[in-house]
């Protein structure tokens, strides 16, 4: 009658870890499971219900692109998922970003830099006069492939957090697929 949060999220951990110990071959995260706040997994993950095999993350890019001058930029906010040593095709990329924005509701956009640290493909045209504030603003380096998404910040979130999931599982070396992370969405 008197059981704690804590309480009940430490008894949770200790079953879950041993029924998958059990059962696994995987990795597991052992007790106790990272604790993050509702807040922090939104603007972070993208979602409530983060992958943390996934190395990916949301940034936020709204001062960076908001005035780009790219329309679907201006006046909402932008995320932005940036996948490092990308080598994939274009119709990697149109197949992906399609994926996305069937689960998500909402068009993804892109560009990356080029090996040389151009900015090439995608939106490249809007980000090129301002591509000193955008490496800087995002930490980006040559083989960078930066997915975006624009709207009010739920929408915004929502189509970061499919991208962050889609990427990762789709771009090799970005999803650590032996092994179960588990973590708890707190306050």
């Amino acid at each position: 009658a008197f059981a704690s949060q804590e309480d009940v999220l430490t008894t949770a951990e200790t079953c879950i870890y041993n029924t998958f110990k059990e059962f696994s071959t995987k990795n597991i995260s052992k007790p106790p499971f990272r604790r993050i706040p509702f807040n922090e997994s939104m603007l972070k993950y993208g979602t409530d219900k983060p992958d943390l095999r996934i190395d990916l993350t949301v940034q936020d890019a709204t001062e960076a692109l908001g005035g780009c001058g790219f329309g679907p930029f201006e006046g909402n906010v932008v995320k932005a998922v940036v996948v490092s040593d990308f080598k994939e095709t274009r119709k990697f990329i149109d197949k992906t970003l399609a994926d996305v924005e069937t689960v998500s509701g909402n068009k993804p956009y892109w560009f990356r830099l080029d090996e040389n640290g151009e900015v090439v493909g995608g939106i490249a045209k809007f980000v090129a006069p301002i591509k000193e504030v955008v490496i800087a603003a995002l930490g980006l380096k040559a083989g960078d492939f930066v997915a975006l998404s624009a709207g009010d910040l739920g929408a915004a979130q929502k189509t970061a957090g499919v991208l962050v999931k889609t990427l990762g599982a789709a771009v090799p070396g970005h999803m650590d697929k032996e092994q179960y992370a588990f973590c708890w969405i707190v306050d």
